[in-house]
């Protein structure tokens, strides 16, 4: 499980950049199995807090019409009581979208507050596995 998440995050998450240092861990997927799997790394394997995990929500702006449908799915998956924002991606029509039928959720970024100190273990952790 220790190695799936550092794998995930490695594939997934952000990364700390020299010029923007203090960087806090930030995982987006829309695959709900890899959002799940990712948060029981977070609490079981890192033991962060389900109070210091935010969650924000990532999607296109023309589907306001099913946020609520769209909120209650995340929350039903991720075991959480709130969505802590949203963010409406503007959209463009000349993009062909694949999933149009109700099967779109958008992506879900799992933030974690002060946790720059985790982001630079897990570097560390991929640095390991590299060598």
């Amino acid at each position: 499980m220790w190695l799936i998440g550092v794998a995930l995050y490695w594939a997934e998450g952000s990364k700390e950049k020299d010029y923007r240092p203090g960087s806090c861990i930030s995982f987006i997927n829309s695959d709900p199995d890899m959002v799940k799997l990712f948060l029981v790394w977070l609490i079981e394997i890192c033991k962060i807090r389900k109070e210091d995990i935010k969650l924000i929500l990532y999607i296109h702006e023309n589907h306001k019409n099913r946020i609520d449908e769209v909120k209650k799915y995340w929350l039903l998956l991720t075991g959480f009581e709130k969505l802590d924002s949203i963010y409406f991606k503007k959209h463009n029509i000349k993009t062909i979208r694949k999933r149009v039928n109700g099967t779109y959720y958008g992506g879900l970024n799992i933030k974690v507050k002060s946790s720059s100190g985790l982001v630079r273990k897990i570097a560390g952790w991929v640095n390991g596995i590299n060598k």
